[in-house]
This record gives structure tokens, C-alpha cells and sequence, in this order.
């Protein structure tokens, strides 16, 4: 009995070296997808490799979630199936299909996790035949750490709809609109469905590659098939379908819906003489083009001169001048119309819009006195699509460190979107910055950044907030 324990033990420790020795001769290279999600919001994340292959074979999928750090568990073993080769080809991009396991990841708080995988050969976790019991090789799974997973707070402002007001009793169409979304977006697998006084807009979008959008400020989206509803205020949710729910077989995960705005249901038409603004909403601190038009006008007939622009006290007053073109042939017109203005950098605060349109009468033509007319509100403020602790921008890093100890961080600064610009250390002397090599905010764009800043050891974020760079 003795012998056999020994003999055992011999043949799984000679097992697991060989095993080892495999394991760093053919070192895979991991990677998953997405690395950035929305937090209180389930996924599905792909785990890839350099050596998975169409005849990869994965069993016995799990997750394990703990403080900050993911581990995915897998059985992997390669089958017999044939693999086409890739050839390459010069001057043509070859599209490889992307192999690897999927894991269902519940709803996850604000942070960043350290995602692990472990792969397990098929005898680590065997099953019995004909209630035969199988032996389990006792290797030791070291689990790899493969990259970071950034769960960020979901932006409050998100989507938008359009019209914000629809007439009862018949089917109408409503538009869903979001700064996240670009011209390269095309969207699938769309429903609408109705709950009480809830309207629930599902969706699925992608993105097309190689399509150039032009550098425009606006929010992209699609557009539903409303049916009938009664009069009444509605609530309005978003729901954006993953893309594994999509595909075959279709994961299972739950997508919480995300509240857009209320749709007001009117018993008598909707008014159309009446201004509108788009956008509605927009970051403070960075110029952007805000859009005013009214169902008066048509593109093809109409155009809009001496655009003038003044603001103060949280008020915002336009100007135009109105010409009409009632002898021209149009092909095609857009309603509703009007003049498009440049606004500059603003403050965050709610801003009261008004607007007046000067008809041009030509020389010696009386004309009627233009009346200010109210176009809506704009609201500006910080961006919501990453956890910003500190919304009060400040003019200067060492305002971050009020207080903090003597010691090194690492300094990573981002755009608004969530791009990051660039990346430095810095020793803080308790009264100033020293950086070590070159100032990364001297290649900072005028505006508003977001800064991180964390010790290089930890990688626990201890400041983070806005600075405004002049």
C-alpha cells in the first residue's frame, strides 16, 4: 500500500513538472473584452488567448468575484476539430474569429479589478462512468493575472428622446439619441414595450469599422415605432442589449434598464410654432455648436444671418437674421430649422435661452419690430461618464494634496470622454510637485481633464477630481 502512495505521488509530481515545463515553453498571452464596463450593470466578459484555436474546447466556466479582483476559472483541452489556416496576404487585413470562453459577470461597484485566469487541464476535474470513480490529478493552478477591468458610475445624462411630446391615441415615432453614440453606429434587434404609465426601448448596437465620421458635436441614435398610448406623463427607460445576448447561444444576464426622460402625452395636437435646442445638455468648460430651430421654418427656403451670441447672469439671448426664399424649388427640406451658433467654453449651471429673429426687409422697408421669444434651457455641467469625486473643478494639482503627507504618485490625467492623455510620477514634497522627467501637463488640451493620481505600489486611487487647464 505503502508503494502505491509512493508511486503515486511520483507519477503526479512527474505530471505537474511536465505540465510546468509545457506551460513555459508555450507562455499564452491572455486577453479580454470588454476592459471598461458601467457599474450595477451585469456583462459578459470574453477571455482570449494566443493559443485558443477553433478545436479549443472550454468546460467547467465559473467566476469568482472577491475585493477588486476577478478570477476566472476553465477546463481546457483541445479537440481533434480542423482550423482553417490564415494565410497573410500583403495589403489585406485578415479578420481572425476570436476564440475563448465567455463568463456571465454579475453587477460590480465602482472600482478596478484585477481580472485572473486559471486554466485546468480536463483531469483536474474529471466526472464518473457508470458510477466509476476517475482519479483527479493533483496540479497546482497558478492563477495569472491578465489586466485590468475599469468599472465606472453609469453617466446620469446618457440618452435623450425626441420629441419629448406625442399626440394620444395614435402611433407615433420617438427617437433615442446619446452623446455615446457616433455616425458609425448601427443598431439591431430593437422593441418596444409598455408597462403601466413605462416605456421600455430595448436596443443592440455596433460600431461599422472604417467609417469616417465628420469631427461634429451631436447626439447620434434611432428612431422606435411608438403604438398608440393615453393620455398621460410616461416614464421613458433604455435598455442596450449586450452583444452576447445577441449571439448563439445567447447568454443570460440581466440588464438593468436605465431611466432616459418622461414622455408627456397630450390629448390635443402638439403644438409645432415653438423652439427647440439641441442639445439640451452639455459638458462645461469645452465649446460646442448649439442647434435652435422651430417647425416655421425649412431648410430649403430659409436662411439664418448675423448670429450673434450674449450671455450673462445665467442667461443666454441669440440673434438672427431671417431671409426667405418662397420662389425656390426645393427637393428637399428639413423641418424643423433654424441658425446653429458656436458657444464657447461655460460654466455648469441651468441657463435660460431666448432668442430673437429679425426679418431682412431689404432697404427702405419698414419692418416689424422683432420679438424675444423663449427657446428652452440649457443645462451644463460635469461629465458623468467617469467617477469623479471632486465636480468642483480646481485650477492646480497641489490643490488635490491639501493636507496629504510627503510621498510618490502617479499622476494620470484623461479627457472628458474617458480617453487617457497622458501619464507621469511625481515625488510631492508636502508643499510642491517634483516631477520625475517631464511635466505631463504642459501637453495637456486647454479645458477641462480629469485627474487620477494614486501611489505607483498600490494602485489604489487617493485623488480624483477636475482640473481646469488655462
Amino acid at each position: 500500500m505503502q508503494s502505491q502512495k509512493s508511486f503515486r505521488f511520483f507519477f503526479f509530481g512527474l505530471l505537474a513538472l511536465l505540465v510546468s515545463i509545457n506551460l513555459s515553453f508555450s507562455k499564452s498571452v491572455y486577453s479580454f473584452s470588454p476592459e471598461t464596463v458601467n457599474a450595477e450593470q451585469a456583462f459578459s466578459l470574453k477571455l482570449s488567448a494566443t493559443d485558443f484555436t477553433c478545436a479549443s474546447e472550454f468546460t467547467h466556466k465559473s467566476a469568482s468575484i472577491s475585493e477588486a479582483r476577478i478570477d476566472l476559472y476553465f477546463v481546457y483541452s483541445q479537440t481533434k476539430r480542423w482550423c482553417p489556416d490564415y494565410l497573410q496576404v500583403p495589403d489585406v487585413d485578415i479578420v481572425r474569429p476570436n476564440y475563448g470562453p465567455s463568463f456571465s459577470i454579475p453587477a460590480l461597484k465602482p472600482g478596478v479589478y484585477a481580472v485572473y485566469a486559471s486554466r485546468m487541464p480536463p483531469c483536474a476535474v474529471c466526472e464518473s462512468v457508470n458510477g466509476k470513480p476517475c482519479a483527479v490529478c493533483e496540479i497546482a493552478i497558478i492563477p495569472e493575472i491578465i489586466g485590468k477591468l475599469l468599472v465606472e458610475e453609469q453617466g446620469a445624462v446618457a440618452y435623450m428622446i425626441d420629441p419629448k411630446s406625442i399626440e394620444a391615441g395614435m402611433a407615433n415615432k420617438l427617437s433615442l439619441l446619446s452623446y455615446q453614440f457616433f455616425c458609425a453606429n448601427r443598431f439591431d434587434n430593437m422593441a418596444v414595450s409598455t408597462s403601466g404609465k413605462n416605456i421600455y426601448l430595448t436596443f443592440h448596437t455596433t460600431v461599422l469599422p472604417n467609417v469616417m465620421c465628420p469631427l461634429i458635436y451631436k447626439p447620434y441614435g434611432t428612431t422606435f415605432e411608438i403604438p398608440a398610448l393615453k393620455t398621460g406623463t410616461y416614464s421613458v427607460h433604455a435598455i442596450r442589449l449586450a452583444d452576447c445576448q445577441v449571439s448563439q447561444p445567447a447568454c443570460k444576464i440581466g440588464i438593468q434598464p436605465v431611466f432616459v426622460d418622461t414622455l408627456q402625452v397630450l390629448e390635443k395636437p402638439v403644438v409645432k410654432d415653438q423652439w427647440h435646442l439641441m442639445p439640451e445638455r452639455a459638458i462645461a468648460y469645452k465649446s460646442f455648436n448649439l442647434d435652435v430651430f422651430n417647425d416655421r421654418y425649412g431648410s430649403c427656403q430659409t436662411e439664418f444671418s448675423n448670429l450673434s451670441v450674449s450671455s450673462g447672469n445665467y442667461e443666454i439671448h441669440l440673434s438672427a437674421t431671417h431671409k426667405s426664399f418662397p420662389d425656390r424649388v426645393c427637393i428637399m427640406n428639413k423641418i424643423p430649422f433654424g441658425p446653429s451658433y458656436t458657444m464657447g467654453p461655460m460654466a455648469p449651471g441651468s441657463y435660460k435661452v431666448s432668442i430673437t429673429i429679425s426679418p431682412d426687409c431689404g432697404p427702405n422697408v419698414k419692418c416689424q419690430k422683432p420679438v424675444e421669444e423663449y427657446a428652452g434651457k440649457l443645462e451644463i455641467g460635469v461629465p458623468t461618464g467617469i467617477k469623479v469625486l471632486n465636480k468642483q473643478p480646481k485650477n492646480n494639482l497641489e490643490a488635490f494634496l491639501t493636507g496629504q503627507e510627503a510621498t510618490r504618485l502617479q499622476w494620470d490625467f484623461y479627457s472628458t470622454d474617458g480617453k487617457k492623455l497622458s501619464g507621469a510620477q511625481a515625488d510631492w514634497t508636502g508643499s510642491e510637485l517634483n516631477w520625475i522627467g517631464t511635466d505631463p501637463r504642459q501637453s495637456l488640451p486647454k479645458g477641462l481633464v480629469i485627474v487620477r493620481s494614486y501611489a505607483p505600489t498600490k494602485k489604489n486611487i487617493s485623488q480624483q477630481g477636475l482640473l481646469l487647464i488655462p
